[in-house]
């Protein structure tokens, strides 16, 4: 009897310690945990990426119907609904940047976080990753999913790019006292 607790001890211990040992708090952890006022936001083009970007640019301008383009179909020519896509997509992102600018963002020790909207808020987890330089974060309601990229954090200020389904965001942060 008092080998099987010891062997249970030992392996209690033994999970107990794998588990503290592998627990890490970045510096950067410790710095983006209060509340947050949005400065300013702006586009981001990623300068590794400018190239790709360019091309995207360049075929989603507004292109004329030919003749052989048209369809009998009620919705015109097929090139005709992509660029009404594509600027609906423009129109959603122009709101999503407005609506940004007048957020702010409240982040817990816990890995929970509440960003505030006018007339809304959103409940999120966040985690840590690439030794403090990224967060990773979840909303409780949708569950989706998206990185936020830190450029510059210090006591009074934070610097980040969020990575979104409509585009990036340079977002700047002041911290409120």
């Amino acid at each position: 009897m008092k080998r099987t607790q010891a062997t249970l001890f030992s392996l209690l211990f033994l999970s107990l310690f794998l588990i503290t040992s592998c627990a890490v708090v970045y510096p950067n952890q410790k710095l983006i945990i209060g509340r947050w006022k949005t400065e300013s936001v702006e586009k981001y083009i990623d300068p590794h990426a400018a190239p790709a970007v360019k091309a995207e640019t360049h075929a989603a301008q507004p292109v004329k119907a030919r003749p052989s383009d048209t369809t009998n179909k009620p919705g015109g020519s097929v090139n005709a609904q992509q660029i009404q896509i594509d600027q609906r997509k423009v129109a959603m992102f122009e709101r999503f940047i407005r609506s940004e600018e007048r957020s702010t963002l409240e982040v817990s020790p816990s890995g929970t976080a509440a960003k505030f909207f006018p007339g809304k808020s959103y409940k999120l987890k966040w985690k840590m990753k690439s030794k403090g330089m990224r967060v990773s974060v979840k909303d409780f309601d949708s569950n989706r999913k998206f990185d936020i990229d830190i450029l510059e954090i210090t006591d009074k200020r934070l610097v980040i790019i969020e990575h979104t389904e409509l585009g990036d965001l340079k977002i700047v942060y002041s911290k409120e006292l």
